[in-house]
């Protein structure tokens, strides 16, 4: 976590979902990279197996859907919503 924004003022709302067991997930204001994602988002939707947990293959947004929500929302402002993915061949959701 090198990045410029860690620096920011609004860091500090972003790390506060660091440990939370819910996944979140942080986008550049076009949506389209992925800035940081917390621990939880990286099991999301992975499964405890005999031999320990498989993990999911990554989780994609369905294109422009985190642009959408951005042009939507209140800048400056997170904001909880249902997002759908895709991992593999999959879609999968959460909110």
């Amino acid at each position: 976590m090198t990045s410029d924004w860690i620096k920011s003022p609004t860091a500090r709302r972003v790390l506060l979902h660091w440990a939370d067991a819910r996944p979140a997930w942080l986008w550049s204001s076009d949506g389209e990279t992925l800035l940081w994602r917390n621990t939880s988002a990286r099991f999301f939707h992975g499964k405890i197996k005999k031999h320990g947990i498989k993990l999911a293959p990554e989780a994609a947004p369905i294109k422009g859907q985190v642009s959408r929500l951005i042009r939507l929302g209140s800048i400056g402002r997170s904001s909880l919503s249902r997002i759908q993915f895709l991992a593999g061949e999959r879609p999968i959701s959460t909110t």
